[in-house]
């Protein structure tokens, strides 16, 4: 009877991971298609699902060093340094948060509400996160979760439905503008496999239970490359969709953010219902992103304050979203654009800090 009870346990703990992971896996191709489709397109033009693949390995390093960190236990020490940790990943999962949302209301702007104002766009894309967060932090996960399979294959059929057979690029534009374009678009994508490190932080369901022993409960690394790898692959699969669907010349005299994030740009991507239903299915995937993010970062909130724990650490992160898309208003959306490189370097920094930190506490058990 132990030993069922323990399996059970264990299973209940793995489908906790699974979850988590798929929806990380979510969070990464929508975060890869956003970074591609707004910063990377306009540089290296068609081709951006060249430098999107950057991401894959970002994500399996992100992958291996947060099991290597929840390993180890190093993120559970109170400590300085830790806590900057936290602080730093709360920061850059707002940072997130607020890139999506504000790429959501670009994204309607040019599609289907062409004609509603900024502000009311934007008060609804926030209310609709902050509905969807106010359900806990397992609810939008396990929302991506049920999505897994019906998302890719929704997004798949659409797409080949909705391609021009005419506007289908041929292969030497689809290599772009030439290597330095390239590599410099390739340089900004890391920082799309920043929600990757949601995976830090174990699944809220198995904290409020007690049931989390890191030590023992976490699956392999190959688990979560497997999942992060697919995600981010998705990502840079829609950007070469995108590319099938446009031309060169169309590519370049897109200078709304919101055209770049069209799929399958046909200059009425409004119309029709399976185009309507690929946009809504871009939406879906990119309010997931958000509303992860905003989780994600209440938990790093509540790891770095204790009494932030809870309702009054999502409250202060809403409270920080909003006030930094308020700031926004007056130079531009577009401001939030630089926020692709500052991802890129806190990427970087967070992965480093959550290595070391690891190591410490290794050498301290030793």
């Amino acid at each position: 009877m132990q030993r069922s009870d323990q399996d059970m346990r264990a299973q209940r703990v793995r489908a906790a991971w699974r979850v988590r992971a798929c929806a990380a896996a979510m969070a990464v191709g929508a975060q890869a298609f956003l970074f591609g489709a707004g910063v990377v397109m306009p540089l290296c033009l068609n081709a951006v699902w060249l430098a999107a693949l950057a991401a894959l390995p970002a994500a399996a390093l992100a992958a291996a060093v947060c099991r290597r960190a929840l390993m180890r236990g190093g993120l559970n020490r109170p400590v300085k340094a830790v806590r900057a940790l936290h602080l730093l990943l709360c920061a850059s999962f707002l940072a997130c948060a607020v890139f999506a949302i504000i790429s959501l209301v670009n994204l309607a702007e040019q599609s289907l509400l062409p004609q509603t104002r900024a502000a009311h766009s934007m008060a609804i894309t926030v209310l609709s996160v902050c509905l969807c967060a106010l359900s806990g932090g397992a609810g939008a996960p396990r929302a991506a979760f049920l999505l897994r399979f019906v998302m890719p294959v929704v997004l798949a059929v659409l797409c080949v439905h909705s391609i021009p057979a005419g506007n289908v690029s041929g292969l030497f534009p689809l290599l772009g503008a030439g290597a330095k374009p390239l590599a410099l678009g390739a340089a900004c994508m890391p920082g799309a496999a920043f929600p990757a490190l949601m995976l830090l932080y174990p699944p809220p369901e198995l904290e409020a239970s007690g049931m989390q022993k890191p030590k023992l409960d976490v699956p392999d690394a190959g688990f979560f490359i497997r999942r992060l790898l697919a995600g981010a692959a998705a990502g840079a699969a829609l950007l070469f969709v995108q590319i099938l669907g446009g031309t060169y010349e169309e590519i370049m005299r897109s200078s709304a953010w919101g055209e770049h994030l069209v799929l399958i740009s046909s200059g009425r991507p409004h119309e029709g219902i399976l185009q309507t239903g690929l946009t809504l299915a871009q939406m879906l995937a990119i309010l997931f992103l958000a509303v992860n993010m905003l989780l994600s970062a209440q938990q790093a909130l509540g790891c770095a304050f204790v009494r932030l724990k809870g309702f009054s650490g999502l409250a202060l992160c809403v409270m920080i979203v909003l006030l930094t898309i308020s700031a926004l208003f007056l130079p531009g959306f577009e401001a939030a654009l630089f926020a692709v490189p500052l991802l890129c370097a806190a990427f970087e920094l967070a992965l480093a800090g959550a290595w070391a930190l690891a190591g410490k506490e290794e050498d301290h058990g030793a």
